[in-house]
C-alpha cells in the first residue's frame, strides 16, 4: 500500500497535504500521527512541525482532485471537493468499470453537444488507477474556461456519473487537447519563481486559490526543495498554497 509522510504547522494541515499528494479523501486512507508538533515558547523558540504518515487502503475512494493534490494529497480529479459516495446498489445491478467509463464519456459528449461543440473522446489508463479522458475537436477550447474552471466542473460531474453504480471506483481526469500538460508546466514555473521570491524576501508567499489538482502540482514541484516548504490553507473553493522559507 502506498503511503506518504508530510510535515506542517498542525496535524490537520499535514494530513491535508498528504491527502493532496495521494489524491485521496479521508475515507480511503489510514492516518498515523508521528509527531503532534509544538508551538514552542512564544510560538517561536523550540517550535516543532507536526508530522503524519498517511497510507492508502486497499481500495481508494474517489477523490477530486490530479494528482493530482494527489500529490499532496489534497490534490484529486475535481475542482470543488470529493466526489460524493454513491448510494448502495445491489451487486447484480452495478456497472462494470468499462460500462461506467462509457457512461461518463456519454455524459461528457452530451454536455459538449448542448454547448454546440462536437468532440472526439479518447481514454487512456494512467498510474494510480486514474483514467484520462482526452477531448479534441473544433471549438473544444470553450470547454476549458478560465484557468480550467469549466473543465474542472465537467470533470467533477463526470466522476459522479461514473461512480454512481460502479462495481469499483473510477478516477477520471478530463483534458482538452493537452491543456492539463500545458497548465502543469505553467504551474511548475510559477512554483519555482514564487519559491525564489520567498527565499529572497525571507517571508512566505501565498498563491491564488487553486483546485486540488493544481495545488498538487505546486506541492510536487517543491517537495524536494532545499529552502522552502509548502502547505495549503483556507476552505474550498478559496483554498490556496503557501510557500514558506525553511528555518
Amino acid at each position: 500500500m502506498r503511503s506518504v509522510e508530510r510535515t506542517a504547522r498542525t496535524v490537520e494541515e499535514a494530513v491535508s497535504e498528504a491527502l493532496e499528494e495521494l489524491g485521496a479523501d479521508r475515507s480511503a486512507v489510514e492516518i498515523e500521527v508521528l509527531d503532534e508538533g509544538s508551538k514552542g515558547l512564544l510560538g517561536i523558540f523550540g517550535a516543532r512541525l507536526a508530522r503524519v504518515r498517511v497510507t492508502l487502503k486497499s481500495e481508494p475512494a474517489v477523490a477530486v482532485g490530479a494528482t493530482a493534490d494527489s500529490a499532496e494529497g489534497e490534490d484529486a480529479p475535481t475542482a470543488a471537493g470529493d466526489v460524493p459516495a454513491a448510494e448502495p446498489v445491489p451487486e447484480e445491478k452495478r456497472l462494470t468499470r468499462t460500462e461506467a467509463l462509457d457512461k461518463a464519456c456519454e455524459f461528457v459528449r452530451g454536455v459538449a453537444t448542448r454547448l454546440g461543440i462536437d468532440v472526439d473522446i479518447e481514454t487512456r489508463e494512467a498510474e494510480d488507477d486514474i483514467v484520462y479522458v482526452d477531448m479534441s475537436g473544433e471549438r473544444v477550447g470553450l470547454l476549458i474556461g478560465r484557468h480550467g474552471q469549466t473543465l474542472d466542473a465537467i470533470q467533477y460531474l463526470a466522476n459522479v456519473v461514473a461512480n454512481r453504480n460502479c462495481t469499483g471506483r473510477l478516477r477520471l481526469v478530463l483534458d482538452v487537447e493537452g491543456y492539463r500538460v500545458r497548465r502543469q508546466a505553467t504551474l511548475t514555473h510559477l512554483a519555482e519563481r514564487m519559491a525564489r521570491k520567498a527565499v529572497e524576501e525571507g517571508r512566505k508567499t501565498v498563491l491564488e486559490p487553486m483546485n486540488a489538482l493544481e495545488r498538487r502540482v505546486i506541492h510536487m514541484a517543491l517537495k524536494d526543495h532545499e529552502a522552502v516548504t509548502t502547505y495549503s490553507e483556507g476552505e474550498e473553493p478559496y483554498r490556496r498554497v503557501v510557500i514558506a522559507p525553511k528555518g
